[in-house]
């Protein structure tokens, strides 16, 4: 539960914690017959958020990594002071020796308006990377997007 003061300053409210609920994904997305340097898009790991003003933050991924064959992928937030933590998770049986990207929907309920940091926790990002996050204001700005240029593909070694 993350703490926050009210309005009048004489005390504290609690959040409730955030709830996540996966919408879709795509499949490994694959690029048969073409450079990955002929596609710049790939190396830009991005999120575009729309808030409904209340409390529902719907995301989109774009170029999430992770193994080439998950047996699922889910994503989970924590909620630490105004910041919202997303941990994206693949579970896999039997891994295949490969990286790619997907693209994921997925909506965060009980997210209060106001200025939120949105931070991702991916599982292939390379040490010393920057990691994909971004300071949001949802009442000013209830839409919008960030993305973090990786320089190569895909994320990992």
């Amino acid at each position: 539960m993350a703490q926050c003061s009210d309005d009048s300053g004489t005390g504290s409210i609690t959040l409730p914690d955030p709830v996540v609920r996966m919408q879709s994904h795509t499949d490994c997305k694959t690029f048969a017959d073409q450079l990955i340097i002929d596609m710049p898009h790939l190396v830009r790991d991005c999120f575009v958020y729309e808030y409904d003003g209340e409390s529902v933050l719907h995301i989109t991924r774009t170029n999430a990594g992770f193994n080439c064959c998950p047996d699922s992928l889910t994503v989970t937030a924590a909620v630490t002071q105004s910041t919202i933590t997303v941990e994206e998770i693949e579970w896999v049986s039997d891994p295949c020796d490969c990286l790619c990207l997907y693209d994921m929907e997925f909506d965060i309920a009980n997210v209060p308006p106001g200025l939120v940091r949105l931070r991702f926790i991916e599982p292939y990002l390379a040490p010393g990377a920057p990691v994909l996050q971004a300071t949001i204001d949802l009442i000013n700005h209830p839409s919008g997007s960030f993305c973090a240029d990786r320089g190569f593909y895909p994320w990992g070694e």
